[in-house]
This record gives structure tokens, sequence and C-alpha cells, in this order.
């Protein structure tokens, strides 16, 4: 294989896997994800081509959002792809699953999500979204979480969650996620305030 049909493969399946590891994601999101290095312009143009190859190969799937958006998501031959590179590098098995009900989830957490682990990769953290850790690319108990960051340099954990509410629900979720790891909250600030507020009281 030539160096340009190497460097196009590669860089189909690490489109592959970052459906895998968030679920389904926008072109402009996997444009960051990807290329890094490359400007905004450069890197949609970049997204663009190799989705239009991967959905001819039938890997990958455009979707429509609730809100009318168009996402991304792995077909079962684009996780077969993913799982078969995995084994071929020594995995005793692959972890990515095709499919995502995008009825099923609120648009604006899994944007908000995204974004903030496209910050993290691009500082050099590792990032897992919320289908890779439904895979297991962590222990179980980071499933209670939305995303986790690591720092393999330091070995330290961050685990996210989007915060849209003060419920008893949501505050019990938050005090859960702390006993685990270092847990960073995002979402509408005031609500993150009232619900530190709330956490704060119940110790009192």
């Amino acid at each position: 294989m030539n160096h340009n049909k190497l460097k196009a493969a590669q860089n189909e399946l690490e489109v592959l896997k970052a459906l895998a590891n968030c679920g389904w994601m926008i072109t402009s999101q996997i444009a960051s994800w990807v290329w890094i290095d490359s400007t905004k312009h450069v890197a949609i143009n970049k997204a663009q081509l190799v989705l239009k190859r991967l959905a001819a190969k039938k890997q990958v799937l455009e979707r429509q959002t609730p809100v009318g958006v168009k996402a991304w998501v792995l077909t079962e031959p684009g996780a077969g792809r993913v799982n078969a590179e995995l084994e071929s590098q020594g995995y005793s098995r692959g972890w990515a699953h095709h499919g995502y009900d995008l009825s099923t989830l609120h648009f604006q957490k899994q944007i908000t999500v995204v974004e903030y682990l496209i910050e993290h990769r691009t500082a050099g953290l590792a990032v897992v979204g919320k289908a890779g850790l439904r895979a297991g690319l962590l222990e179980k108990q980071f499933q209670e979480f939305d995303a986790v960051t690591v720092n393999f340099d330091s070995g330290y954990t961050i685990g996210v969650l989007v915060v849209s509410n003060s419920a008893e629900s949501t505050l019990d979720r938050i005090a859960r996620c702390r006993g685990i790891c270092k847990t960073h909250l995002i979402g509408d600030p005031l609500i993150i305030s009232g619900c530190e507020k709330k956490l704060r009281s119940r110790k009192v």
C-alpha cells in the first residue's frame, strides 16, 4: 500500500474509532477530533471527503437528529472494521458497536460532552465518551459518568457529568460519582451552583 492510500486508511479508521467512542457526532466535531493540527476549514473539508468514502463503503450512516441537524453513526460493517483493527493490534476483542438511537438522546447534552472531549483530547489527554464507557473501555463503575478523561502521564482520571437540573436524583448521581473519582460538572453555571449549594446543605 502506497503512502497516500495508507494515510487515507488511517484517517478512515480514526473517524470510525471516534464514532465508536462517542456514539454519534456531527461533521465539524469529527473534523476537530481527527485533524487536530489543521485549520477548521481544512479539517472540515478532509472530514467531508473521508465521510463520503466511508458512506460509499456503507461503514457510516448519516442520520437526522431530533433538532434537524445531521449526525453520523457507525454501521455494522464500520464497527466490524474497527474491531478487526483492534484485534490485529493484540486486543482480545473489539469494543465498537454499531447504531445509535438518536431519537432517545438529548442533542445538546451530546454536543456539550463531545465538545468537552475534543478540547481535552487536543490538550493531550485520553478521552472516553458514553458509548466507549458502555462498551467497557474503562471499568464498569465509570459507566455512571457521561464521559471520562485520563492523563496517562500522571494516571489522573476525571469523570464528567452534564448537569441540567438540581433534582434529588441528580444530586444523588453527583454524590455517587464523586465517590468514584474526581468529578467535573459541566452545563449551566447557575444550575451547577445550585447543585453545589444543595449538596453542601446535605452535609450540615
